[in-house]
């Protein structure tokens, strides 16, 4: 089991689009936070309008006692509630396991219901639960190894498309 990514800059670098379920994800930035992770940010467009719908992030941080999770996502209101943050999250979990990655640790805050909804589609266990006095999130573990067959009555375009 892979539980700290420490992704390689260049495993991202090389990848400038990932595709599929109707939606693009295409590298926008990559950060190095105060703490030496890097935080890969992409654009979530629909595929064929290219308008833009949210983000996802991607940190090298990966364990459960972490506050932020290797996932991260934001859905515009207008594109809510049409599994476009699931999809989203399971082209980069697709990407990170052809990388090598087995699975990985997601955080959602207990009053965030979508994030919960989204991590329960993807199969997330519940492996610990954090409280800084602020904020409470649980902490979940995701595998890579997603079956794609069972997202197939949510979209007939399940192929994943990595574009340099």
């Amino acid at each position: 089991m892979t539980n700290n990514l420490n992704l390689p800059l260049l495993s991202f670098c090389e990848i400038k689009k990932l595709k599929g379920f109707g939606i693009t994800l295409l590298l926008e930035n990559i950060i190095l936070n105060i703490d030496n992770c890097y935080i890969y940010v992409f654009q979530i467009f629909n595929e064929n309008s290219y308008n833009k719908i949210g983000r996802i992030t991607i940190s090298s941080t990966n364990n459960k006692y972490s506050f932020l999770g290797t996932i991260g996502y934001f859905i515009s209101k207008k594109h809510r509630g049409k599994n476009k943050a699931t999809f989203a999250c399971i082209i980069i979990l697709k990407y990170l396991n052809s990388i090598g990655v087995d699975d990985i640790f997601v955080t959602a805050n207990i009053s965030n219901i979508a994030s919960q909804k989204v991590i329960q589609k993807l199969n997330g266990v519940l492996v610990n639960t954090l409280d800084n006095k602020k904020i409470k999130k649980n902490v979940y573990s995701i595998s890579t190894n997603i079956n794609l067959d069972i997202y197939k009555n949510y979209t007939s375009d399940s192929t994943i498309v990595t574009e340099e």
